[in-house]
């Protein structure tokens, strides 16, 4: 799993703490850092998933990275790769 987060600490997601809250504003920045982590089974998923519930600089994408991940990158098509891979996106609410 592909995962960005914020060179500059901006939010990359919006947060909301309250159903009646007014959508916010956000400036996510233009250079990422990037990572990659590994994911097997939908336990892995979930950990990498429930990691990532309380960073608002990171987000997941579902494109390959082309440049090493120590270095700051756009977020524009040449930096990476949308080679076929697997992946399952889920929007779960609540659960019971």
């Amino acid at each position: 799993m592909t995962i960005i987060t914020s060179a500059t600490g901006n939010q990359i997601a919006k947060v909301f703490y309250d159903p009646d809250c007014p959508q916010l504003k956000f400036s996510p920045g233009s250079e990422f850092l990037v990572s990659q982590q590994p994911v097997q089974e939908l336990q892995s998923l979930a950990l990498v998933i429930g990691g990532l519930e309380a960073e608002p600089t990171k987000a997941v994408i579902r494109v390959l990275p082309l440049l090493p991940k120590n270095d700051p990158v756009a977020r524009q098509s040449q930096n990476f790769s949308s080679t076929s891979h697997h992946w399952c996106m889920m929007d779960i609410d609540s659960l019971q």
